[in-house]
């Protein structure tokens, strides 16, 4: 549930591990990021921009169900019933099923379901500025870093663009 929830909203880690149940809104489909819980450290987003509304998308139904027992303070993600050590969880649960599939490779973090959704999402057509907001980012600059060059999309684009203006051919 969590990759899931990580993949489909851009969430960094520590902003899933400082989710509550509070959080979330079934009706509207939201997940409202307000804190973060880095490595046992509980405080405010990383910034102004980090404080966010997230679409739950696809995930809403599945993480309604994940949440029911729960009360509105409980963290909507524990691990062995404790809340999450992304580090620990990384190296010792995430990355033994990565090598059982075969998609680990050197550099694979948490980071690569936010590069995952945000370069997926450009290429549905938002714009910079819509995943700079997705990202929690305050610069557009910094948000380009996430998405993954795509040069086929590119040649596709450029052999579509209309001619302005007719190429004639020298004659004798």
């Amino acid at each position: 549930m969590l990759i899931e929830t990580l993949y489909t909203t851009s969430m960094r880690i520590s902003e899933a591990a400082g989710l509550c149940v509070k959080d979330l809104d079934f009706t509207q489909g939201f997940a409202s990021v307000r804190r973060r819980d880095y490595r046992g450290d509980v405080g405010d987003t990383r910034s102004e921009e980090g404080t966010r509304l997230l679409p739950l998308g696809n995930v809403l139904d599945a993480l309604h169900a994940h949440v029911a027992a729960k009360s509105p303070e409980d963290r909507v993600f524990l691990h062995d019933g404790e809340p999450i050590v992304d580090n620990h969880l990384l190296t010792h649960y995430l990355d033994p099923r990565l090598i059982k599939l075969g998609i680990k490779f050197p550099g694979f973090g948490w980071h690569t379901f936010r590069r995952l959704h945000l370069t997926l999402m450009q290429q549905r057509g938002l714009t910079l500025f819509d995943l700079r907001r997705q990202a929690g980012r305050a610069d557009v600059r910094t948000t380009q870093t996430y998405i993954a060059d795509d040069v086929a999309r590119r040649q596709e684009a450029v052999k579509n663009l209309p001619k302005i203006v007719p190429i004639r051919q020298k004659v004798g």
